[in-house]
């Protein structure tokens, strides 16, 4: 009987220790997943963001100097996320020149 205990107890400590590796992995797989979702959050932002900077490139062209002003305004804010990326933020930038807008 003694034995059987034995096995019965390391079983139960093998199962314990199974049972902690798996609430850490949930943790991680958890964790993964947030920043995942905060990746794509972030690409879709960032995409959204360089569309509406095309298109309000697009408006430059044939606008009066009082538009093309409000134009190079609203071109700072929506740059504005692009400014951790420098190779980005010098594209848009290299964009805007083209379009003549300083």
């Amino acid at each position: 009987m003694g034995i059987l205990m034995g096995i019965a107890y390391l079983i139960g400590k093998i199962l314990d220790e199974l049972e902690e590796r798996q609430d850490v992995l949930a943790g991680r797989i958890n964790d993964i997943y947030k920043k995942v979702i905060k990746r794509d959050e972030q690409y879709q932002l960032m995409y959204d963001k360089a569309k509406e900077y095309y298109e309000l490139l697009e408006k430059a062209d044939g606008a009066d100097q009082a538009e093309k002003e409000r134009i190079k305004e609203e071109l700072d804010i929506l740059s504005a996320p692009f400014s951790e990326y420098p190779a980005y933020h010098a594209f848009l930038e290299m964009e805007r020149l083209r379009k003549g807008l300083r």
